[in-house]
Order: structure tokens, then C-alpha cells, then sequence
């Protein structure tokens, strides 16, 4: 019988941490997932890009994390992005871009051209090559310019 009553009080523990570690996880919101993924990143890293801009993002990796990047597209033809770091092992790409409508493309390597059909808010997304090399975390630099 004290078995029992034992395994009860462990199984309601159980229960009662599980429910505490749910609502934490759904108090997240983006600025703190973007704390998360970048942590030494501001929290609003939106820049706004005409033809001819050119914005310079300096970033850091977390092995096994993504990081997003709001760019607000006013005109252009097309979006030009380039990721370099220091580390010649960095395995990092371009993994998806988010365009206005909420779609998506991709993935991409180090390097991004897209047509711009239309001005409104992107978001490129950054991760790991998860087909190629190990994992990794570190910084990198993000160049992105419209044409």
C-alpha cells in the first residue's frame, strides 16, 4: 500500500512539473526568441532597404539554434544577401527567406538572390547545414543590399 501511495505522489509531481514547464515555454515571446537564437543581438534587428542600401548584421550562432532576420523591403528589383565569418568551419546557411504573404523558400547556401515582386517585410532565416559538416556556433557577419 505505501508503494502505491508513493507512485501516486511521484506520478502527481510529475504531472505538476510538466504543466509549470508548458506554461513557461508559451510565455515566450519573439524578442525573447530572438534573445535566444542571438543573444548579444538587439531586440529589434529590423532595417528598412531602398535600392542602393547596404546593412552590415553582426551576429552570433548558438550550435543547434537559427537565427531570424526582419528586413523591411521599401522598393527594389531584387534582395541580395551574403553570410562570411572569420571561422573557415562555419556551417552556416541561409536557410529560408519569408516573404510578405507569410510563404517561404528555400534553402539556400551562403549566398541569396531573390526577386523582389513585391515592398513589404521579409525575413531570412539562418541556421545550420544540417546535410553538410559538424555542429557549430560562433559569429558571423550578414550583408544584405537591394538592387
Amino acid at each position: 500500500m505505501k508503494s502505491f501511495i508513493a507512485f501516486l505522489l511521484l506520478i502527481s509531481l510529475y504531472a505538476c512539473n510538466q504543466q509549470d514547464h508548458q506554461t513557461a515555454k508559451s510565455k515566450l515571446t519573439r524578442s525573447d526568441s530572438l534573445k535566444m537564437n542571438n543573444p548579444q543581438a538587439p531586440v529589434s534587428l529590423q532595417k528598412s532597404l531602398s535600392p542602393g542600401d547596404t546593412s552590415y548584421f553582426k551576429l552570433t550562432m548558438d550550435s543547434g539554434y537559427h537565427v531570424t532576420v526582419p528586413i523591411k523591403i521599401s522598393a527594389g528589383k531584387e534582395l541580395f544577401a551574403a553570410l562570411s565569418s572569420d571561422d573557415q568551419k562555419a556551417n552556416i546557411r541561409i536557410s529560408q527567406i519569408e516573404f510578405p504573404d507569410s510563404t517561404f523558400d528555400g534553402p539556400y547556401g551562403r549566398e541569396l538572390t531573390h526577386t523582389i515582386e513585391t515592398p513589404g517585410n521579409y525575413k531570412l532565416i539562418i541556421g545550420e547545414d544540417m546535410m553538410a559538416g559538424d555542429r557549430w556556433k560562433g559569429d558571423f557577419v550578414l550583408k544584405v543590399w537591394v538592387r
